[in-house]
């Protein structure tokens, strides 16, 4: 019924991570124990699927009680069976305490991996070197403006630094509250479903951004009278709701060394799902990206024109510079985590108003920067062509000291003093690579300017997902077309 939400991490997501990275690690053969309760059985079947169906052999799968027992002798003697090369733990600290010695001293096992509710690091502390080389995974911690000012609150109000779960706890009293304040505002009767109904839409893009702080939260609740959409960022992570009541949020793979738990890596969940296929090798090379007209360009200012059209019909034209472009993607099965390394850098869908003056000095910076290797300043764009001159100065360029030449909206020569809404990201909107006069027009009084907080990356993937096998072929295109000087 869409009734059950939750703002800490799921067990299902760790096992995910931790099952790819039992196979990254050269494990082949593994035994699980777990707690008998919804994490334990949940998180143990997720980890069997996903490390089977990446070649992997779970020879035992063994429930303990929730209750802390003198011994797990027996649990070990059905886990230690076909040759486990280690042990897969998905438990609490009161229960590992007991049945790890245990699993060492018989020799059952010498080599485990932990899936755990938060970085535990009294399990480490206790048993010392004896766990040297052991990895695991737990919640990240995604350290931001919002987490400081929230510890500076808590260690205020209560003498201590917070914990994760105190900040899980916090982020679903609030976004509740939100969502109540919005059903209010809305003319509804406050009920379950009232709030329900309004739980994503104040906890998830698009909206104003709202931080964990009192005075931010009287702002939201003014926003919300006033009918405008907020978008609240949680103290420990974001609490963008999916279709099951969960939150995405990054998790920390770590291993002990010298005795400490050290981050070795840190992932999404979906991270290692295949989003698609790819119909040809696009070439993410920066001395091809940065210099010419290319597929991977193109496939991404393609995404972020028709993201932007799909909620604003009058955005013209999209354009994104080669620096936020940052690897290849190689033909066949495409994964999320291969997209993530195209587009590193988190940022988001801007749409914003310029006039044809502004739009053409934008690409006068860019493409006079063709094949610069201090910036990625050089352009991909949709639903514009441009031609412009290889050298300066250039005679026929539309505007002083430029290179642009010729530039066409719809078929039409573009208009110096007309208006035109174009898609962008966050950076390049804000004067990223000299693009100064992109911010200028963002803080136009009286302008349009909108971060939608749409990831560039999850259009990718929405791509890959509803169109493959994804090609391009700029042959056809020629979108962009450097004239060389006499």
């Amino acid at each position: 019924q869409d009734l059950l939400f939750r703002t800490n991490m799921t067990g299902s997501a760790q096992g995910i991570v931790l099952a790819k990275t039992a196979i990254d690690k050269g494990y082949r053969k593994l035994a699980i124990l777990y707690v008998d309760d919804a994490l334990g059985q949940g998180t143990s079947q997720v980890f069997t699927d996903n490390f089977e169906n990446w070649g992997g052999q779970v020879v035992a799968a063994v429930a303990h009680s929730t209750e802390v027992q003198t011994s797990y002798v027996d649990e070990l003697t059905q886990a230690a069976v076909d040759g486990a090369e280690a042990l897969v733990v998905i438990s609490f600290p009161q229960h590992i305490l007991v049945f790890i010695q245990e699993a060492m001293a018989g020799n059952f096992f010498e080599k485990f991996l932990f899936v755990m509710a938060q970085q535990a690091e009294t399990v480490i502390n206790a048993m010392g070197s004896v766990l040297e080389g052991v990895c695991g995974t737990a919640p990240a911690v995604v350290f931001a403006d919002s987490l400081d000012k929230f510890n500076a609150r808590h260690q205020a109000e209560y003498g201590t630094p917070s914990s994760q779960i105190a900040g899980n706890a916090y982020d679903a009293v609030v976004v509740a509250t939100l969502a109540a304040y919005a059903a209010q505002a809305n003319g509804e009767t406050m009920t379950p479903i009232t709030i329900r109904n309004h739980l994503r839409e104040v906890a998830g893009p698009p909206g104003d951004q709202v931080a964990p702080q009192i005075e931010e939260l009287k702002r939201a609740r003014e926003l919300l009278q006033a009918g405008k959409p907020i978008n609240y960022n949680g103290a420990y992570t974001n609490v963008d709701l999916d279709e099951k009541g969960d939150v995405s949020a990054p998790i920390d793979v770590w291993c002990v060394k010298s005795g400490q738990m050290v981050i070795e890596n840190t992932f999404m969940a979906d991270n290692f799902e295949v989003v698609g296929q790819a119909g040809m090798f696009f070439d993410g090379s920066e001395n091809f990206v940065r210099s010419q007209e290319s597929p991977l360009g193109n496939l991404v200012a393609d995404v972020m024109l028709a993201g932007a059209q799909a909620s604003d019909n009058t955005v013209a034209a999209s354009f994104i510079n080669a620096g936020s472009l940052s690897n290849s993607i190689g033909e066949g099965e495409v994964t999320h985590s291969e997209l993530l390394m195209v587009l590193p850098f988190g940022n988001t869908l801007t749409l914003l108003d310029v006039t044809g003056r502004e739009l053409v000095a934008a690409l006068d910076n860019g493409f006079s920067q063709a094949g610069g290797s201090v910036t990625g300043a050089f352009l991909s764009v949709a639903g514009m062509q441009v031609s412009y001159c290889d050298t300066t100065p250039c005679a026929d360029a539309l505007l002083d000291s430029g290179i642009v030449t010729r530039v066409t909206i719809n078929a039409e020569a573009i208009d110096l003093a007309k208006t035109y809404r174009v898609a962008t990201h966050d950076y390049l909107a804000g004067g990223g690579n000299n693009f100064t006069m992109l911010e200028e027009a963002c803080n136009r009084a009286g302008g349009y300017c909108e971060n939608t907080g749409q990831l560039l990356v999850a259009l990718l993937a929405e791509e890959f997902q509803n169109h493959s096998p994804v090609t391009r072929n700029i042959l056809t295109e020629g979108r962009i077309n450097k004239i060389s000087s006499p």
